[in-house]
């Protein structure tokens, strides 16, 4: 009996130690690891390592506070707990638990989450429970598969980078992973949409705030030759095999560039980034293009400033299509600065920069219209430009468009103009955006807030002057200010 069950025993164990080790192509885990892809390129880390950032004591330790301050991770096990919750039921077991409960409340219930401060805990659960009413087609209902496993890669990524985990064993989360997000969706695009609707879903503050960003990541990596997203297809086969281990590569030194660049380290990031321009895929020689044209664009402590050479390599990085080359090219174009002036020029560079998806691009193209500068000008195209900006999370769109409603009559709508002012005026406090608010508000003869609005663009230029005398008004307000008075006086 005991000869039997050793038998038995060696034919259960023995296929199990002859067969050779399962393993995944570099093709693959680069799938795996594009399954992250908008954090990482929000986090400007390397879109194809497995960490993603440079092995620095300095980068590491922020990092583990990051994973302390917004997971609440401080070790290998708090890593594996958060994994597994991730792996197991993340928000879309959230979702699916109000979905199944939510037609048990009474109407009442969410009749009152105007009432509730956003700081109150229930606010944010309200604020789900009116997501999923939205959401919860009962035959397709949203999946939120794509912004849980998201979260999931990224942060065995930044376990791996902070000694939490091994590289060998981050692929073991990582490509089960991808797998269950290729099985949930069609495409690329798709994923990108279930990651942007499961961060709404997990703060609706946080994407009122800047969701604008991440849309413009999903934009970029679907739309960008140089993107894992484009170049990786959606049904490649991500099962193991056996055969030689293949790994991804090591961060690209673009990245050390910037590291150093950013943390204060000119000298050095010198050193790195003029190696970089010329080793590594497209994509990471266009990024160290555009940081030394920077470094010598303004100069840096021991390196002087050489706008030619800046302009040099933003020529080199924009043939690479990078977004901030081609904007910085077209910018020199439309200035004439170290180039003749050329508004051909500069309308081809940001146009090939707007194809990206780069909201300055799109807002620089809808200023050319605006201004029928080296075009024939088209309000209607303007328009257009200005609102897709603001869509892809330009600051100053909404200010283009609302100035160029107050110039032009045959575009003109008072409410809208309002609007578009005010939201102006909120993202940049600037003198610019308050000179259209106010402008605005009289050209709507909405002559109380735009007194009160001129106010504050005073109180702003009493901030921003050296002693400032208040008698010493400048003639610009005194003008307004008459206007305005008159205004009021009409309106009684």
């Amino acid at each position: 009996m005991i000869l039997c069950r050793l038998i038995l025993g060696l034919l259960v164990v023995l296929p199990l130690v002859q067969a050779e080790e399962l393993n995944y192509t570099a093709e693959q885990k680069q799938w795996g690891l594009a399954t992250a892809a908008v954090l990482t390129y929000r986090n400007n880390e390397d879109l194809f390592s497995l960490t993603g950032m440079v092995n620095e004591e300095l980068e590491v330790d922020a990092q583990k506070g990051l994973l302390r301050y917004w997971w609440d991770i401080a070790s290998s096990k708090d890593l594996i707990d958060t994994l597994q919750m991730l792996k197991d039921k993340g928000h879309r077991a959230r979702f699916n638990k109000i979905r199944r409960e939510r037609q048990k409340w009474p109407e009442w219930v969410l009749d009152i989450r105007d009432s509730i401060t956003k700081k109150d805990q229930s606010w944010s659960y309200l604020n789900r429970v009116d997501f999923v009413k939205t959401h919860s087609d009962e035959q397709n209902p949203v999946s939120l598969v794509g912004w849980d496993m998201a979260r999931l890669v990224s942060l065995v990524r930044w376990g791996v980078a902070c000694g939490y985990l091994k590289p060998d064993e981050a692929w073991e989360w990582i490509m089960p992973a991808a797998i269950e997000v290729q099985q949930a969706y069609d495409s690329w695009s798709e994923m990108g949409e279930s990651f942007l609707l499961g961060r709404q879903f997990w703060s609706g503050t946080e994407s009122a705030e800047n969701q604008v960003l991440y849309q413009e990541a999903v934009y970029w990596l679907t739309h960008n030759e140089y993107s894992p997203w484009t170049n990786l297809d959606w049904n490649l086969d991500l099962t193991a095999s056996e055969g030689e281990k293949e790994e991804v590569p090591e961060t690209q030194l673009c990245y050390l560039g910037a590291f150093y660049a950013v943390y204060d380290m000119p000298l050095k990031a010198e050193q790195v980034l003029q190696q970089a321009v010329h080793e590594g895929s497209a994509l990471s020689r266009g990024y160290a293009c555009d940081w030394l044209g920077d470094i010598y664009s303004y100069g840096r402590p021991g390196i002087k400033r050489n706008t030619q050479k800046s302009l040099e390599l933003y020529r080199q990085g924009a043939a690479l299509n990078n977004t901030d080359c081609l904007l910085e090219v077209g910018m020199a174009y439309y200035a004439g600065e170290g180039v003749e002036q050329d508004l051909d020029q500069a309308f081809e560079y940001w146009t090939r920069a707007a194809e990206q998806g780069s909201p300055m691009g799109l807002l620089n193209l809808a200023m050319l219209y605006h201004e029928g500068e080296g075009v024939e000008q088209d309000l209607q195209k303007a328009m257009e430009l200005y609102q897709k900006a603001t869509q892809h999370g330009s600051t100053f769109s909404e200010n283009g468009e609302a100035w160029l409603m107050f110039e032009y009559d045959e575009v003109w709508d008072a409410d809208r103009a309002v609007e578009l002012a005010y939201a102006g005026v909120y993202k940049q406090y600037v003198h610019a955006h308050f000179d259209t608010l106010v402008r605005v508000l009289m050209k709507a003869e909405r002559w109380d807030e735009a007194w009160h609005g001129l106010n504050a663009w005073e109180r702003l230029n009493m901030r921003e002057r050296d002693n400032y005398d208040p008698l010493s008004i400048p003639e610009e307000f005194k003008k307004l200010r008459c206007e305005i008075r008159t205004g009021l006086l009409l309106q009684e």
